[in-house]
């Protein structure tokens, strides 16, 4: 006995955890919703703003998103614990007067579907291209698209006929077939399956899930992580609203089930048989695919189970997700070369920070301060760049022909710009000087000049080449007449690891 109480008590904290999830997943939602409508940098988006696109939304009294999913409650011993919050959760969509309805959800699901399907085609066309893909079908996808707009069509027609309540339970219930029809091909269950399957191994070749497939075949073609992010995230996004909406329908579906199954039995006589046959009649059967599919979206963690205790990689597909949206969009890629985190904030060293000597003032040799200025360059600036010759080098080269600078191109992928003087020069490499070249060391016009250099890449200008920059300039006529020594006006850059 008392191991089957602890049995129980695991079930009851299991399903308790997907109805949670549940609510966690419509958050995810308004997020998706934005991304259909903005291919690009997808912005936050409360979740009232997603699903409220009117202040009045008529309540409708049966069938109610609470009056659903309270079907779970009310045979789980315990599960009125959890009822605030889903009432909570409820109340944070549509405002605290309004209950969150069946149609108000199916409403803003159709409206999602909408949208995916203006996205479907060109993004199917680029799935399809990514090569590293060949584990996933799209096939699944589009059927599983397919199969769930038929379910949530069906709900929503099945909810406006004058008919009992215990008759629209029944007829929900009845869309997804009772348990032996679960395994069957074609059922919506084995696509839902076969589509989880491929969305954790998509390739063959690859180790990764579909979202990691996805961005490394962006980030081949961009310099920084957040424009492969970019560019990956509406085609992860698609795939993400089939899956969750999918996973809400079958919630919904099964629900009704659950409801049916511990109807009493005058009120199952007074159902009609053609659908109530079609649904499981034994709620263990039904708590488990419930806790199945709210396990493969949102891992074991969501049910409170650890299946294998040197597994750490059961996370769930929306994990996986989240992981992929949460991108450090400051790295550096290189075209899928490297992974170098970087800081939104560049180093801006001034010139004049260089210290000044002065050869007749200071009684040193007319060198000193060549050698001077270029070994405190090397040791206090050149030291800390965070990013190397050969990539500050690439990410120009990536942009030059583009017709803008970079400047524009830094800021553009996330980098804090604009405190950084005009003209500044991005740091290449480290300080030399001329004292030992004949070429610059000679006497010009009776004057014999000495300089100290860096390579750096103008922040604003379209050309991007490298290009030497004075840095220290001293000197002496030749005949004794006149010396100088001076720090040229300018500012370095340079980029900091994260």
């Amino acid at each position: 006995m008392r191991n089957t109480n602890i049995k129980s008590t695991g079930r009851i904290k299991r399903t308790l955890a997907s109805l949670l999830a549940t609510a966690m997943l419509m958050t995810t939602a308004a997020s998706i919703a934005a991304s259909a409508d903005n291919t690009q940098t997808v912005n936050s988006m409360s979740t009232t703003q997603a699903l409220q696109q009117k202040k009045d939304i008529n309540k409708l009294e049966n069938l109610g998103i609470d009056t659903l999913l309270g079907a779970l409650q009310d045979f789980v011993p315990g599960g009125f614990t959890i009822s605030p919050m889903i009432k909570m959760f409820a109340n944070s969509l549509l405002g605290e007067s309004n209950e969150l309805t069946l149609d108000d959800v199916n409403v803003k699901l159709d409206d999602l579907f909408s949208k995916i399907d203006k996205l479907n085609d060109d993004l199917r066309d680029s799935m399809e291209n990514i090569t590293a893909l060949q584990n996933f079908d799209t096939f699944d996808l589009k059927t599983f698209n397919s199969q769930i707009k038929e379910i949530l069509s069906q709900i929503q027609t099945i909810r406006k006929l004058n008919i009992s309540d215990d008759e629209k339970y029944a007829r929900i219930a009845a869309l997804i077939n009772n348990n032996s029809n679960w395994a069957e091909s074609g059922n919506v269950f084995v696509t839902f399956s076969s589509l989880t399957q491929s969305l954790n191994r998509a390739s063959l070749t690859k180790k990764g899930d579909i979202f990691t497939i996805i961005y490394d075949h962006f980030a081949k073609s961009e310099m920084f992580s957040g424009a492969a992010l970019d560019k990956a995230k509406p085609i992860a996004d698609l795939i993400m609203a089939d899956y969750f909406s999918g996973y809400y329908a079958l919630i919904q579906c099964l629900s009704a089930q659950l409801k049916v199954c511990n109807m009493p039995s005058e009120n199952k006589g007074k159902i009609d048989q053609k659908y109530l046959s079609r649904v499981t009649d034994d709620q263990e059967i039904i708590t488990k695919k419930i806790e199945e599919i709210t396990e493969a979206i949102f891992g074991e963690k969501a049910l409170n189970v650890k299946r294998n205790a040197n597994d750490d990689s059961s996370d769930g597909i929306k994990k996986k997700y989240d992981d992929f949206v949460n991108t450090d969009r400051m790295a550096l890629i290189n075209k899928g070369s490297c992974n170098i985190r970087l800081s939104k904030e560049l180093t801006v060293t001034d010139h004049s920070d260089v210290p000044d000597i002065d050869p007749d003032r200071d009684n040193v040799t007319r060198d000193t301060p060549i050698e001077k200025s270029t070994s405190y360059f090397n040791d206090n600036i050149a030291t800390k760049m965070g990013l190397d010759t050969d990539n500050i080098k690439a990410i120009a080269s990536f942009i030059n022909g583009k017709g803008i600078t970079l400047r524009q191109f830094l800021k553009n992928s996330g980098f804090n710009v604009d405190n950084i003087p005009q003209n500044a020069n991005i740091l290449t490499g480290g300080a030399y000087n001329d004292i030992a070249s004949i070429k610059h060391a000679s006497v010009v016009y009776g004057s014999i000049m000495y300089h100290t250099y860096y390579k750096g890449i103008n922040i604003d200008s379209a050309d991007t080449s490298e290009k030497e920059i004075t840095l220290y300039n001293t000197g002496c006529h030749a005949f004794g007449l006149k010396a100088w020594s001076y720090i040229e006006s300018g500012n370095v850059v340079t980029f900091n690891k994260a």
